[in-house]
């Protein structure tokens, strides 16, 4: 039996050994899971925020529209954005800008529009049939991401199409899923998201 003893007493030592490694190791795994969670609660109420500001800022641009009758010019459009400091007071934003819903026959109007306001002769874009056609009028800051989407219908993309409605519908505030913006006219492509909101 005294053979054993030290065989015993090795086996007895690992066994306490792998029960304080375990014991330690799940208390490590404990407190990584709950720096985890409480870095990823703080990252989710930053995205949280900036998106309430973003939508308070639509909302802004919303009153702005009305204040001014829904007489917008691009002067007084690009005067307001800039006054925004979107650069510098809200990131992430490429631009705010006014999509109108065309009537039929209305597309030469908005060719005129475009030429007018940023002088581009460009007509609404893709070409489409759908009864019900839409074209970015005003896009601020501008510059060459921005210029390249104006003119475009977003009722030739389904996921746009889908927010828009449920905006026009509910008078709320709607976005898309992630897509691929029209400004992503370099090599490298990132996805966004777009918010509508009906005026």
């Amino acid at each position: 039996m005294q053979r054993y003893v030290p065989a015993l007493v090795f086996v007895l030592v690992g066994l306490i050994g792998f029960a304080i490694t375990a014991a330690v190791y799940r208390t490590e795994s404990e407190a990584a899971l709950a720096r985890f969670e409480l870095v990823a609660d703080e990252a989710a109420g930053r995205i949280e925020e900036r998106v309430h500001q973003h939508i308070a800022l639509l909302v802004a641009t919303a009153s702005h529209y009305r204040a001014v009758g829904g007489q917008l010019t691009r002067p007084a459009f690009a005067a307001f954005v800039s006054g925004l400091d979107l650069d510098n007071r809200f990131e992430g934003i490429q631009g705010i800008g006014f999509s109108k819903i065309l009537q039929p026959g209305e597309n030469d109007e908005a060719r005129k529009a475009l030429r007018e306001a940023y002088g581009i002769d460009r007509a609404v874009w893709p070409e489409g049939t759908e009864a019900v056609r839409t074209a970015i009028l005003l896009l601020e800051p501008m510059n060459d991401r921005n210029r390249a989407a104006l003119g475009f219908d977003m009722f030739s993309a389904k996921d746009r199409k889908e927010a828009m409605w449920r905006a026009l519908q509910t008078g709320e505030v709607s976005a898309t899923p992630p897509v691929t913006l029209v400004q992503e006219i370099t090599s490298i492509k990132q996805a966004g998201f777009l918010v509508y909101l009906p005026v």
